[in-house]
């Protein structure tokens, strides 16, 4: 029974490492959405405003 018991809180330790893990990864992802939405709309804004340069 004990060893069942152990088995339960080792689970319970490594649920609560993949939430912490989890979190740290959506925290970084929150940190680093608006730079990558910038840097995603430059590389796309940018053609077009060359082409556009181009046609003027």
């Amino acid at each position: 029974m004990s060893l069942w018991r152990r088995c339960l809180q080792l689970n319970h330790l490594c649920w609560n490492l993949l939430n912490i893990v989890v979190l740290l990864l959506l925290y970084h992802l929150w940190l680093w959405l608006p730079y990558l939405g910038l840097n995603l709309l430059t590389c796309l804004m940018g053609p077009l405003l060359l082409r556009l340069n181009v046609e003027l």
